[in-house]
């Protein structure tokens, strides 16, 4: 027996521990994911071609509920990062239920491997082609709380070119550490992006020229969206040397987040 085996179990397994037990990552992965499904428009199970996407620079974004299930998807290419969410009711008495260790939260990917395939063209064409033949057994599978099983293509069939890799099970096993980083840096990014679009693009109107944010005083507030460009809305302010900037949205929640809202 290879003399690493354990050791090197047992270091995953602390390091599993400290991401989700010191870091607390799963509580912040899940109150993203609840965010993100409250801000999402939340469309019903159909052809993902003709689902609404919300488009970023490199990826794009979707929520889909189906009954009690909620999927959070992000596309890129033929790859998938999907974050799902059963619901439960327990959430609607204890609204802080959602921060412990529960299964019905989850995260894993879906990939077409185009070059294994045989019809490359076909599949980088179609992005969703094979998404959309095997949503409903992933979907069944869920909704059965087997997050588990959906690596095995005996309990889930599949080509061999399709490949779906467990991330996270809700709970306390992380199948790929990387891969978890992976998805919670990338919903994070959205959540930081849709509390710009919303909540801080909501609150600007709560400023006027003269008021203060920590050390900085406002100038000008513009509140005009167009086009749904939300680099041009923000707050305008002057530092105590004189120096001018415009602050976006964007800008807003990363740097000035702790003295933009108003007590």
């Amino acid at each position: 027996m290879d003399k690493t085996y354990f050791p090197e179990k047992i270091l995953k397994r602390d390091l599993e521990f400290q991401i989700l037990n010191t870091m607390y990552l799963n509580v912040k992965f899940k109150r993203s994911l609840r965010y993100i499904l409250n801000n999402l428009p939340n469309q019903k199970l159909k052809d993902f071609e003709k689902i609404t996407w919300y488009e970023r620079k490199n990826d794009s974004w979707c929520a889909v509920v189906d009954g009690e299930l909620s999927l959070l998807i992000r596309q890129y290419c033929t790859h998938f990062t999907i974050f799902s969410y059963v619901k439960n009711e327990d959430d609607f008495k204890d609204p802080a239920v959602f921060d412990k260790f529960k299964r019905g939260y989850g995260c894993f990917t879906f990939y077409v491997d185009t070059r294994k395939s045989g019809n490359s063209d076909f599949h980088v064409q179609n992005n969703f082609f094979e998404l959309n033949k095997h949503i409903k057994g992933i979907i069944s599978t869920l909704k059965e709380d087997k997050i588990h099983l959906l690596w095995n293509d005996a309990f889930l069939p599949r080509p061999e070119y399709v490949e779906i890799k467990n991330v996270w099970d809700g709970g306390s096993d992380i199948s790929d550490i990387d891969d978890f980083i992976f998805a919670m840096e990338e919903i994070s990014g959205l959540h930081l992006m849709l509390f710009s679009e919303n909540d801080v693009f909501n609150y600007l109107g709560n400023y006027k020229a003269g008021d203060k944010i920590g050390d900085y005083t406002v100038t000008e507030v513009q509140t005009k969206l167009e086009d749904d460009y939300y680099h041009n809305v923000g707050i305008s302010t002057v530092d105590k040397y004189g120096k001018e900037e415009f602050n976006d949205v964007y800008k807003i929640t990363r740097w000035f987040l702790k003295d933009f809202f108003k007590e």
